[in-house]
């Protein structure tokens, strides 16, 4: 459990080889080494897939596959390096009885939010499918990765990951941005009027969803 400051007071030990779920890296901070002395740990900040912001330190043993995740200097001074892992890195990780992490696995990697050939794609058609416990990822910018409700998705989205279950349901989802969702209507009457800025602008009137709606352009 964390206190008010996200700092860690209690541990509740689930199986300690069992992987988290899904969690989308935020932050890499190499630690520091000093005269032989660490004096900054190395550390990770995940958003994990209740939406909380957590950072971790590591277990000198923790591996991503054979890879072990910190290297420190072979010297008395230098940086304690991460291996292995990028930011928005998609993962599932285990921690210890320590609250450090022991072991992470890659779901996807190789994610860059702000490559500028990122585009739309629909998702309203059959080949996506969500499972009832899928946990949405939004990119907000590269400070802040939010867990959104799947219904606050639009029809278009700009798709960075996801994953499916064995039932090829949509159980992980990693977009940039809510994207939009279209709106149809239907046109009953069009004219025009004076506005209040005595202004002459086209007027339409619509039923958009059953209901009544009057436009002015």
């Amino acid at each position: 459990f964390l206190d008010h400051q996200g700092k860690l007071v209690d541990f509740e030990e689930d199986d300690a080889d069992e992987p988290k779920d899904y969690a989308v890296i935020v932050e890499l901070l190499p630690g520091v080494v000093s005269n032989g002395r660490t004096l900054a740990d190395a550390e990770m900040t995940i958003v994990n897939a209740a939406g909380e912001e957590v950072t971790y330190e590591f277990d000198s043993k923790a591996k991503v596959g054979n890879t072990t995740i910190i290297e420190k200097p072979e010297g008395d001074d230098g940086d304690i390096v991460i291996q292995g892992l990028n930011p928005y890195d998609v993962i599932k990780y285990s921690v210890n009885s320590k609250g450090k992490i022991s072991k992470v696995t890659i779901v996807e990697t190789d994610i860059d939010p702000e490559d500028e050939e990122l585009t739309d794609t629909d998702i309203t058609g059959k080949s996506y499918v969500f499972a009832s416990n899928v946990v949405v990822f939004n990119y907000v910018d590269e400070e802040e990765v939010e867990v959104v409700d799947v219904d606050d998705l639009g029809d278009d989205v700009i798709i960075l990951a996801q994953k499916k279950n064995k039932n090829g349901e949509i159980e992980m989802f990693f977009v940039k941005g809510l994207g939009v969702t279209s709106t149809y209507a239907y046109i009953v009457d069009e004219g025009t009027m004076w506005n209040d800025d005595d202004v002459r602008v086209q007027t339409l009137i619509a039923y958009v969803d059953g209901v009544e709606v009057f436009y002015e352009t």
